[in-house]
């Protein structure tokens, strides 16, 4: 006669049962993955943004108030200057203090662009022409 035999292995299912449940995990473990890809991506927009918004605010802020101040400040010093009212160390006083506030000003506005920059990462499309 003629026979034909199959025969498993008793392990064979068990053995399954581990490739399963490795792939199992690896599944978990690119979803966790992603979650953190995620969630790392979503600070990094709320930290730009924020870093927008307080950029603007001192923009703003200088715009409103401290220019025209520094502005003033240094027209009235030049002023009581020529009428021989205040000496040139109050002047130059004056003129420092303008300078100064200037200088923060354009730093200000150095970090609003950085930052609209940084906000641009995140969008399709250019904030700055």
């Amino acid at each position: 006669g003629f026979e034909v035999g199959l025969s498993f292995p008793i392990w064979y299912p068990l053995e399954q049962k581990g490739r399963i449940n490795t792939t199992l995990a690896r599944q978990d473990e690119i979803r966790w993955k992603q979650q953190e890809i995620k969630l790392d991506m979503k600070k990094q927009i709320e930290h730009a943004w924020h870093s927008y918004e307080v950029s603007r605010s001192t923009i703003k802020r200088y715009d409103e108030t401290i220019r025209s101040k520094a502005e003033k400040l240094q027209s009235l010093t030049l002023t009581a200057y020529r009428l021989g009212e205040v000496d040139l160390l109050n002047l130059i006083s004056a003129q420092q203090i303008y300078l100064s506030s200037q200088q923060r000003y354009l730093l200000s506005l150095r970090d609003f662009y950085i930052q609209l920059v940084e906000l641009e990462k995140f969008l399709d499309k250019d904030l700055v022409y």
